[in-house]
């Protein structure tokens, strides 16, 4: 996370084991943010407390198409 005034890094949410391409803030809770990464899940999080993610979503394997 980073404070948009001064530039400095403020926080690290660690959850994720690979890339994370996108991140969305919840428009109703600014506190809270969903980030989708690479490693097939969406994690779930309150800027709050940021010790670990609030949930992880996974993916559901899909059916493989002839």
């Amino acid at each position: 996370l980073w404070n948009l005034s001064t530039g400095e890094c403020t926080n690290t949410l660690e959850g994720h084991s690979t890339l994370v391409h996108s991140v969305a803030f919840n428009p109703h809770n600014p506190n809270q943010l969903a980030s989708a990464s690479e490693d097939e899940t969406v994690k779930l999080w309150d800027l709050r407390n940021t010790i670990g993610a609030l949930a992880t979503l996974y993916s559901r394997p899909t059916a493989s198409t002839p």
